[in-house]
């Protein structure tokens, strides 16, 4: 029995010892866990500081833009008044050119006129020259010289109007 009790005895030692090398790997198993939960929390933790910085990154980006939105429609207000400003402006140009472009268009039509006229008036000068001429011819029988005309007949030339100065 002693042999019994000594033997059992080492058995319930190593059994302890076992029990203790168990407890350890227990403990680190425990520990473990702990440590998986604990970086499971910080791993949402960390989801939500990266949600955060990505938020605050987003409402600086939006205010930035608001406040360049409102910028433009001031600048759009700005452009509408002075558009509204120059479209009575660019009216009035548009209304003078064609204005220019008629007048221009008479004024042409006036000069081809004129030079038409002009060339009338040329061609009867001419014609009443001739025609006074071959009158001239036909009364004095010589084609008077407007220098000569004046010194014997007087100022104002004209075969049938002239008058014989006197030589005194």
């Amino acid at each position: 029995m002693k042999q019994s009790a000594a033997g059992e005895e080492k058995s319930l030692v190593e059994l302890e010892k076992q029990n203790e090398v168990l407890y350890a790997d227990v403990e680190r198993w425990n520990k473990y866990q702990a440590n998986l939960k604990e970086l499971e929390r910080c791993e949402g933790k960390k989801l939500w500081l990266a949600y955060d910085a990505e938020r605050g990154e987003y409402d600086r980006l939006n205010d930035e833009w608001k406040s360049k939105k409102a910028d433009m429609k001031e600048a759009e207000a700005e452009k509408k008044a002075l558009t509204d400003k120059v479209l009575p402006l660019k009216e009035r140009v548009a209304s003078a050119k064609r204005s220019l472009a008629s007048s221009t268009e008479s004024v042409k039509k006036n000069e081809a006129e004129m030079a038409a006229a002009v060339e009338r008036s040329e061609k009867e000068d001419d014609a009443a020259e001739e025609a006074k001429a071959r009158l001239c011819r036909t009364t004095h029988g010589t084609e008077p010289t407007l220098g000569s005309a004046r010194r014997r007949y007087g100022t104002r030339p004209g075969c049938t109007r002239w008058t014989r100065r006197s030589r005194s």
